[in-house]
């Protein structure tokens, strides 16, 4: 993709290949230029190299934790130019703490509202000046409107934001470097002004029902409406249904018909199925298994699978598949 010197580049790592394709395409659209790292290691020479304007970084990934790679960062006089927002579906308070303790500019929680994600990126790179330091003092922004998406360092930068009377809602200043901290101004509110996207439609294939049934109980009918089969025949029927569901989350190694043909058949009936898989194995090692993984350059979660990282894959497998239809990617 050509780029100008005028736009600004944001370098998302993170281990999760869909969450760094659903990121770049969000920034991508929003004019930004996006670099991408699907790794830790790495990632701070590439860092001091690229000078990126803004970096999101992923907490939980494997051989080092982002919030590590801020704290080095943080300390490392040629990275002043680069705003560090930790990245992650942890809850608020538990980023807010982490990037407190490793000197991060802020924080994003994963969001599938692209619309939040590109008002907090905007909002931050705004809020630091070509040095990455302080404009003035941020305050930690609980936004009601971000459909649970939270920031920290954020200002009320755009015409949609109003501010309100002080609250008793306590709010914190992060201070710029080699500055104490002190009490803030009550936190800027935003009218989203977004639609919450509907609660994503998933359907569980595995022909184990004790694994079925841990899926049925790990989620509520607010985070998503499961359908529950014991065999991918079932699921290819299902699939080729005038209404099947957004995402499919199968276990790749099933008697009969296996996880790798029923993606298979999937993407014959529909190439937007690509985007709309997410695979679980017990058995990552088994020759076929693995050779399919890297066929499809993709990975599996492993089980037993967190329910998280599951409930993001699906969260942005689903937000994908909408975007890739939209705009006719998938064909």
């Amino acid at each position: 993709m050509k780029y100008n010197r005028e736009q600004r580049t944001i370098l998302v790592i993170d281990d999760s290949e869909i969450v760094l394709e659903m990121t770049r395409f969000t920034l991508e659209s929003a004019g930004y230029r996006v670099l991408t790292r699907d790794r830790a290691q790495g990632s701070i020479v590439a860092i001091l190299n690229e000078q990126p304007d803004l970096v999101l970084l992923d907490v939980n990934m494997p051989s080092m934790s982002g919030d590590s790679i801020a704290e080095v960062l943080s300390r490392s006089g040629p990275a002043r130019h680069t705003v560090i927002v930790l990245y992650s579906s942890l809850p608020a308070n538990a980023l807010r703490m982490k990037a407190l303790a490793t000197g991060a500019h802020g924080f994003i929680q994963k969001t599938s509202v692209q619309a939040d994600l590109v008002r907090q990126v905007r909002a931050l790179l705004k809020q630091y000046d070509s040095n990455g330091k302080l404009r003035r003092a941020a305050t930690v922004t609980d936004d009601p409107g971000a459909s649970g998406a939270r920031s920290l360092g954020l200002e009320a930068v755009d015409e949609r934001i109003t501010r309100e009377p002080p609250s008793s809602d306590a709010s914190y200043t992060v201070p710029a470097p080699g500055t104490a901290g002190s009490a803030s101004a009550p936190p800027a509110r935003h009218e989203s002004g977004t639609l919450r996207l509907n609660v994503p439609t998933a359907l569980f294939v595995d022909d184990d029902i004790a694994v079925l049934t841990g899926y049925r109980r790990a989620f509520t009918m607010e985070e998503l409406a499961g359908e529950y089969l014991t065999s991918a025949e079932q699921a290819a029927r299902r699939i080729a249904a005038p209404d099947p569901p957004e995402v499919v989350v199968t276990d790749l190694v099933l008697p009969g018909m296996n996880g790798i043909e029923l993606y298979r058949r999937a993407c014959e009936l529909d190439p937007t199925w690509r985007h709309r898989f997410v695979f679980v194995t017990g058995a990552p090692l088994v020759s076929y298994v693995a050779s399919f993984l890297r066929e499809v350059g993709g990975r599996a979660l492993q089980k037993p699978v967190d329910k998280r990282r599951l409930f993001d894959a699906i969260r942005y497998s689903a937000t994908g598949a909408r975007i890739f239809r939209k705009h006719g990617a998938g064909s």
